[in-house]
């Protein structure tokens, strides 16, 4: 997408980005630009300053442009939830900038018509005043995954955390925010021993829904299986057992047939979506009642936890959240998340279902019976086709680092015969 700005503009992939998912309904207007150098003459005011991590071409950070303590804190706030790799270059950046060394050297400044007379809209502008902070600023993370939506970690004046705020741009990040704020709201007091940000506000942003989250704490640490994984205590705060039905009963797998029913709509032709709906539908035929969560998360990962000094579990990135669904289901992909981070190990139908294994102590926990495990895998493995053929049918088409068709029709094809065995062989 290319970018409206002056001569001497900047560009780039990680730019492009950041223009497409939260700049381009202000670019439209014409009362602001993106530019890479300020010229007090040429017509423009500059309303914010970034530089560009590790470069403007590849940009995938883009830090405040100011003070060498804000430059600092804007790279070095919650690095300890990093893996080691990026844990180490982000130390190193957080020196450099301690040290006033410039983070990259060149420049992007988002500047406004000098003859307005009013502030522009901009998702910086519009947090400003929503939340009284006239000093907001923020770290921009670039997004160029599948799911892609740019989040801002707002700081203060001195780089200090003030939130999490992920901005909607297209219909499927939409639903993501529109859940997130949701989950948020549920959660408000209801939790005991584990705790999620709280929400501070939630905007409309050009048509388009945005959310901000209180920060994190300062002392979090990532909570992978480097730490202890959460017990059946906290995942029953976080997902309590509300009662016992069929799982075509329940609010998720209803939705989930109606999102699938959609899919085979637009893509008739499309046989990893007529092999979920199939599943599915195996899947609701049973007659077992299983115990049923209040929600489930949707993506209970280790690096979407991290525990406090007091060993307090927090849980954060809930875009993927729905109410009423078979319990179980954020333990199995907890496991599978476990073997990714620990392992290595990759979408395939041989990890899912070494995962499934890994799981059978939670799951049994939460009161799931053996003969039950297949129902739960089922209604999991077509919660991640349509998750999955959702963007790979759409704009982000099948990549690689997430999964291809031939992994996704793979864990379908091991989900059905596990499903079809038990019902053969209780």
């Amino acid at each position: 997408m290319p970018v409206n700005a002056p001569a001497g503009s900047a560009a780039g992939e990680g730019l492009e980005a950041v223009v497409e998912q939260l700049w381009a309904p202000a670019l439209a207007t014409g009362e602001v630009v993106v530019a890479r150098h300020h010229d007090p003459g040429n017509g423009w005011r500059t309303l914010e300053g970034y530089r560009a991590i590790p470069s403007l071409s590849r940009a995938r950070l883009l830090v405040p442009d100011g003070p060498r303590a804000l430059g600092a804190r804007a790279v070095g706030n919650y690095r300890a939830l990093l893996p080691a790799a990026a844990h180490a270059r982000r130390t190193a950046l957080t020196a450099g900038a301690w040290a006033g060394l410039p983070l990259v050297s060149q420049r992007v400044l988002l500047q406004a018509r000098a003859d307005l007379g009013r502030t522009p809209l901009t998702p910086m502008t519009l947090l400003r005043d929503r939340l009284g902070e006239p000093d907001l600023t923020a770290t921009w993370r670039v997004n160029l995954n599948t799911n892609r939506k740019a989040t801002l970690q707002l700081l203060d004046r001195r780089g200090a955390p003030r939130g999490l705020a992920k901005f909607a741009w297209e219909p499927l990040s939409a639903e993501g925010v529109r859940r997130e704020a949701a989950a948020l709201r549920d959660l408000a007091g209801q939790l005991r021993v584990t705790r999620v940000p709280a929400l501070r506000t939630e905007e409309d942003y050009y048509g388009q829904p945005a959310v901000v989250a209180a920060p994190l704490p300062p002392d979090v640490r990532g909570a992978g299986v480097r730490r202890r994984p959460p017990s059946p205590v906290e995942v029953h705060d976080l997902f309590p057992v509300v009662g016992r039905s069929t799982a075509a009963t329940t609010g998720t797998c209803r939705a989930l047939a109606g999102r699938l029913d959609s899919l085979a709509s637009a893509h008739p032709g499309d046989a990893s979506v007529a092999t979920a709906r199939a599943l599915l539908r195996e899947a609701l035929a049973s007659p077992s009642h299983l115990p049923v969560a209040a929600r489930w998360h949707g993506d209970f990962v280790p690096w979407n936890c991290a525990r406090d000094d007091d060993g307090t579990l927090w849980v954060w990135d809930w875009e993927t959240s729905e109410r009423e669904a078979p319990a179980g289901l954020d333990s199995l992909h907890w496991a599978v998340g476990a073997r990714q981070e620990q392992h290595g190990e990759r979408w395939e139908a041989a990890t899912v279902m070494r995962a499934l294994d890994d799981a059978t102590p939670m799951l049994r926990a939460l009161g799931i019976a053996p003969s039950d495990r297949s129902t739960v895998l089922a209604v999991y493995a077509a919660a991640l086709a349509e998750r999955v053929l959702a963007h790979a049918l759409g704009e982000g088409g099948w990549q690689e680092e997430w999964m291809l068709r031939e992994q996704l029709d793979a864990i379908l094809a091991a989900a059905g015969r596990l499903l079809r065995d038990t019902v053969t062989n209780p």
